[in-house]
């Protein structure tokens, strides 16, 4: 009815809504929220580096590798392009539907054409020569790096090592000064090598030896390390290289040669240097055995002690003759080796510089052992006279008026007579005597006084004017007499027997 009131629903009862269990989860629903979020966490692209320098980059993996793998390998063949010399040069080669970078000989990236896809450049090739441009850039830029840091290091290390050859130079001279001090310093301490009761080599002459090698020695050392450190410092940089090695072969080639031969004929130096020795010693012995001969400590009855000297001279020259032209070629076991060769070149040279001296041995050996002047005798050789004290094979030592020392060669008996006027000199003055004396009474006279000082006396009559009478006296006297001595007693005869001395002086004695 309008207006009337609606009609009471009837009540209901409703039961509440029981919980619903949740639906269970889709089979492909975890995967795939697992999926997105790793490949939200994955790279989008590895980089192939050089010192962490990014050169270029994959975006995508490639036959079972991933990008991270590929970019390592390229990494790695960049470094070792960077390492290479000739690497400078970058092409780009086709094999297939690849392209294959190559810096040089080294193979750096392989890429295809879904590289470049994922790259998003247009086509394979020009995504190949945008990265070889990059590669050939980086490697130039790590070349050049390397070479200024190599060049920094070399120059760092050349100046390290020449402060080290600087301190080792410095230590090689300290120390040889301190060791030459400690030999002058003890003299006593450096002694002669004996042989028994002979001695071989003298102190003094091992010690100016021992000198010697310690300024030689020192020498050497400071040239090796001043040589070393050169070698190193052209061995460091590119450019003078090739003079390290110019350097090396012209010192070390011929040294290693000389090694390499002296390594092969080992056992003949062994011998050489062993024989060497033995003819040292046996020359040494001679030299002290005639030396005692001529101080008499040794008597031989067949050699006279004046003549022990130059038969010293004679048997060691012999000996090293001997051992040079016969023994050599036995030692080397090859008479045309080089040890003969060089002791023949010695001979020969010495034989022609020394031919004047070998004549005067020659004639020195005749005057010698032919006895024609003997120690004592007063000789005159040319314009040289005196008394002989000694007869060599080289000269002949005379004492002259003076008290002189006076060495005459043999050779100049070649050319300049010789007198030998014998145990006592001859001594000869001129007198003049007036002429009103008696000359048959000045004569005997004269050589009554002549005759008393000495034997052989001889007068003559040189020359007679109106006013004198001139007499040449000469006589043999002792070593001891002058001629102001003959003169003296000649003038003493004349005033005992009244004769009046003549005008003229007297021209001379001899």
């Amino acid at each position: 009815m309008p207006g009337a009131p609606p009609a009471p629903t009837p009540a209901v009862a409703v039961e509440p809504p029981q919980a619903m269990a949740p639906p269970p989860p889709l089979p492909s629903a975890a995967p795939a929220s697992s999926a997105s979020a790793e490949a939200a966490k994955a790279p989008e692209e590895a980089g192939a580096k050089i010192h962490d320098t990014v050169v270029f980059s994959f975006r995508r993996g490639d036959g079972g590798r991933t990008m991270a793998e590929r970019a390592s390998a390229a990494g790695e063949a960049l470094a070792r392009a960077a390492e290479t010399s000739g690497t400078e040069e970058v092409r780009v080669v086709y094999q297939g539907d690849a392209a294959v970078v190559y810096a040089g000989p080294v193979p750096i990236a392989e890429l295809h054409p879904e590289d470049a896809t994922a790259a998003g450049a247009v086509s394979l090739e020009s995504y190949a020569s945008s990265v070889a441009a990059r590669v050939k850039d980086a490697i130039r830029a790590e070349k050049k790096r390397s070479a200024i840091a190599g060049a920094v290091f070399s120059f760092s290390l050349l100046v390290f090592v020449g402060l080290v050859a600087f301190y080792v130079l410095r230590k090689i001279g300290e120390f040889f000064e301190r060791v030459r001090k400690w030999m002058v310093d003890n003299p006593d301490r450096i002694k002669g090598i004996r042989i028994q009761s002979q001695e071989v080599v003298g102190a003094t002459a091992l010690r100016g030896g021992a000198l010697v090698t310690l300024i030689v020695g020192r020498f050497v050392a400071q040239i090796g390390v001043v040589y070393l450190w050169l070698v190193f410092a052209l061995s460091l940089f590119e450019s003078t290289r090739p003079y390290t090695e110019k350097l090396t072969g012209f010192v070390v080639r011929p040294l290693s040669d000389l090694a390499g031969r002296l390594a092969a004929s080992l056992p003949v130096a062994v011998v050489g240097v062993v024989s060497t020795v033995a003819l040292y010693v046996l020359l040494r012995f001679v030299q002290l055995f005639f030396e005692g001969v001529a101080r008499r400590q040794t008597v031989l009855p067949w050699l006279p002690a004046d003549l022990a000297a130059p038969t010293s001279v004679l048997v060691r020259v012999g000996l090293v003759v001997l051992a040079m032209a016969l023994a050599a070629p036995v030692v080397t076991g090859d008479a045309d080796g080089t040890i003969a060769r060089i002791g023949s070149l010695a001979v020969l040279a010495i034989a022609i510089a020394s031919t004047p001296l070998v004549a005067t041995t020659v004639l020195g050996a005749l005057l010698v052992y032919g006895r024609r002047v003997r120690v004592g005798q007063h000789v005159q050789i040319g314009e040289h006279a005196g008394r002989v004290v000694g007869v060599g094979l080289l000269d002949v030592q005379l004492i002259d008026r003076d008290g002189c020392e006076v060495r005459v060669p043999h050779l100049v008996t070649l050319y300049r007579p010789t007198r030998i006027a014998g145990m006592r000199p001859r001594i000869g003055v001129d007198v003049a005597i007036a002429a009103t004396a008696d000359p048959k009474r000045g004569k005997t006279v004269l050589l009554d006084a002549a005759s008393a000082l000495g034997e052989r006396a001889v007068v003559e009559l040189a020359s007679a004017d109106a006013t004198s009478h001139r007499y040449r006296v000469t006589v043999g006297v002792p070593s001891d007499t002058t001629p102001g001595d003959v003169r003296l007693a000649l003038l003493e005869a004349l005033a005992a027997a009244s004769l009046p001395l003549g005008l003229d002086s007297p021209r001379g004695d001899r």
